[in-house]
């Protein structure tokens, strides 16, 4: 749960201050490393990394729904032109409100990715932002092993 009035007030109310929402996503994702280190020590499947890290948005979002691999857009499946194809898509993770457009955050998480998956990523991200109307977005990429990191956090 938000511990600052103020922030918890503007996202129930769709005005979110950008400085503000990065300060909560980094200090969670801070937290979500500290108590979930085992998954990226031993370089668990990116969905169990995603998940987990969504559970922890979810405590700091409380008012707004946290999905993993959400496919609806409204009733209807979630596509989007990609690579000039109409494409069904399954963001890593998002912050909105099912039903009604309030996308607020898409999230794409990579493990040890490339320099060509971390551009396909950041494609990837605008084009939700473009086609699907959320407000930020974010690629994570993390390095795995016993020296695990947030290899690049990138704000799109």
């Amino acid at each position: 749960m938000l511990k600052n009035t103020s922030f918890k007030q503007k996202l129930n109310n769709w005005n979110v201050n950008e400085v503000e929402l990065k300060k909560v996503v980094g200090e969670t994702l801070d937290q979500f490393i500290q108590k979930e280190k085992y998954l990226l020590e031993k370089n668990l499947n990116e969905r169990t990394i995603s998940h987990k890290f969504a559970e922890h948005l979810q405590r700091k979002f409380a008012e707004w729904d946290v999905d993993v691999e959400y496919n609806k857009k409204k009733d209807d499946i979630k596509r989007m032109r990609l690579k000039g194809k109409l494409r069904r898509v399954f963001p890593d993770i998002i912050i909105h409100k099912r039903g009604p457009e309030n996308n607020l955050l898409i999230i794409e998480i990579k493990k040890n990715a490339s320099d060509e998956q971390k551009r396909d990523q950041i494609k990837r991200i605008n084009k939700f932002k473009e086609q699907m109307g959320y407000s930020y977005g974010l690629f994570i990429n993390f390095k795995t092993g016993m020296n695990f990191e947030i290899k690049e956090k990138i704000w799109v």
